[in-house]
């Protein structure tokens, strides 16, 4: 069979795979009953499919992996025929995520596009995978499987970079990871426009808190998202942690987030924001390492940019006496930072700290308390936006004050 030949094949194959879903999911909603179903439709049900736990089955034509595979083999390095061969999943998919919110199903569409293309690829050469695991990562995303939908995510831009090289950071996956909100030609921009919305609700925040060092969502993006080089994997970091941080905080009245365990898992996410900060600071204020080559903490990173921005004022007595306190209680020194009535020991009289003082104290001591300690707290779950925002002003203040 020619190339052409096997073109021409795929497509009828694709369209009576769309033509054939479309008629099982009017089917099902009449008749739940799947083997009877399957009678009805007259489809090879792929085995695949029924390894799925809660999918709807997916019906495909007889012969469509074999076709695929082949063809497939045949285009292994032409980009144009590979990305006609997985565009042409979509609207299928589409019935399943859009439709009847089917998100097991409409995952199990990319996992068949990518064992087929995995069993071509050990049958030829390397084929680009790009488009199944970036929508196999929006439609993990979408059903709030965060975690690996960031893996897949990841996993389609490092295909985009094998690909493409340089050019990579055109890509769409490469546009959600680093949170581009200005480029438009990416399936998933409202997510990512939905994410950098949270983003600058965070900084506007930042700006009535801390009126004297501003910041606009722009100048963050430039700054810190596109920063690039050694700032990569922090950006990558932070757009993820800054996702999970969103999911909760949307949820945060659900009874689910107000329980013990569900602070432990508000404080791994403040933890996280706190790891942010760390290497923020090191890399855009160039304080990774002393003079013998060690590596800072962030104790000491606080103190050096307190003497390149004198505003901060926290020296090691200030922090030492945070530390102390987080270490006697965590949840009540937590308490007092976020209520405002935290003071500093002074040589005459208690010294009220400074918004950005509170801020910075908040996030050092949950660094430390978090990375020593699992231990619940009702003071998180109970001030969880509140204390995000304080974490995230640390983040905004060191790159405000960055050159």
């Amino acid at each position: 069979m020619t190339n052409t030949d096997l073109k021409s094949k795929m497509e009828r194959y694709f369209q009576r795979m769309i033509h054939v879903n479309a008629e099982a999911l009017a089917m099902e909603t009449a008749n739940p009953l799947l083997s009877t179903l399957q009678v009805q439709v007259g489809q090879k049900f792929n085995a695949h499919m029924a390894k799925v736990q809660s999918a709807f089955p997916i019906f495909l034509p007889d012969g469509f992996e074999q076709t695929s595979s082949a063809l497939l083999q045949a285009h292994g390095n032409d980009l144009a025929m590979n990305e006609w061969f997985f565009s042409n999943f979509t609207p299928t998919w589409g019935y399943y995520l859009g439709r009847l919110k089917m998100m097991s199903s409409a995952k199990a569409i990319w996992e068949l596009a990518l064992q087929i293309t995995n069993d071509a690829e050990k049958k030829s050469s390397r084929i680009h995978k790009g488009t199944p695991y970036y929508f196999y990562s929006v439609t993990c995303i979408l059903g709030g499987e965060l975690e690996k939908g960031f893996l897949l995510m990841h996993a389609a831009m490092e295909e985009d970079k094998t690909t493409f090289g340089a050019n990579y950071t055109t890509a769409p996956a490469n546009a959600f990871v680093t949170l581009d909100y200005q480029k438009i030609d990416q399936w998933f921009h409202d997510e990512v426009k939905d994410l950098a919305e949270f983003l600058d609700s965070a900084i506007q925040e930042y700006n009535k808190r801390h009126a004297t060092t501003s910041l606009q969502l722009d100048e963050f993006k430039r700054k810190f998202l596109q920063r690039g080089g050694d700032m990569q994997d922090v950006v990558f970091y932070f757009v993820y942690t800054l996702s999970r941080m969103k999911y909760i905080a949307s949820n945060v009245e659900d009874p689910l987030t107000k329980t013990d365990f569900g602070s432990l898992a508000e404080l791994q996410i403040l933890f996280d924001l706190c790891q942010v900060l760390d290497c923020t600071i090191a890399e855009l204020h160039s304080l990774q390492r002393n003079a013998k080559g060690d590596s800072y903490g962030l104790k000491e990173r606080i103190q050096l940019l307190s003497g390149k921005v004198p505003s901060l004022g926290l020296d090691g007595n200030k922090l030492g006496q945070v530390n102390r306190y987080f270490n006697r209680d965590m949840s009540t020194a937590l308490d007092d930072l976020v209520k405002g009535t935290f003071r500093f020991k002074g040589n005459v009289s208690p010294i009220r700290p400074t918004p950005i003082q509170e801020d910075f104290a908040i996030s050092y001591g949950l660094r430390n308390s978090a990375a020593h300690n699992i231990k619940h707290s009702k003071v998180v779950y109970a001030n969880y936006r509140t204390i995000c925002s304080r974490v995230l002003n640390t983040i905004f203040y060191t790159v405000v004050n960055a050159k």
